[in-house]
């Protein structure tokens, strides 16, 4: 399930997702709009998901991968 979504979420097939990609897929796929109340919420799950990536690859831009956006879900619990 949580491979779908990110599939849904994912239009441009780039294998990675923006917080703006994530924030809008929860709120139209995923159709939590709950977590919306809660911004800083999942921007920090978001960001924590990235520093995961950032410790390996330093380069590596602000996205998550499909492995990263589990985590991401993760911690937002």
């Amino acid at each position: 399930m949580r491979i779908k979504q990110f599939n849904s979420m994912d239009k441009k097939k780039k294998k990675n997702l923006s917080y703006a990609e994530v924030e809008k897929g929860i709120l139209e796929i995923i159709k939590l709009p709950a977590l919306f109340d809660l911004p800083p919420v999942l921007r920090r799950a978001f960001d924590s998901a990235v520093s995961d990536i950032k410790n390996v690859d330093e380069e590596y831009e602000d996205v998550i991968s499909n492995r990263n956006y589990r985590l991401m879900l993760k911690y937002v619990r």
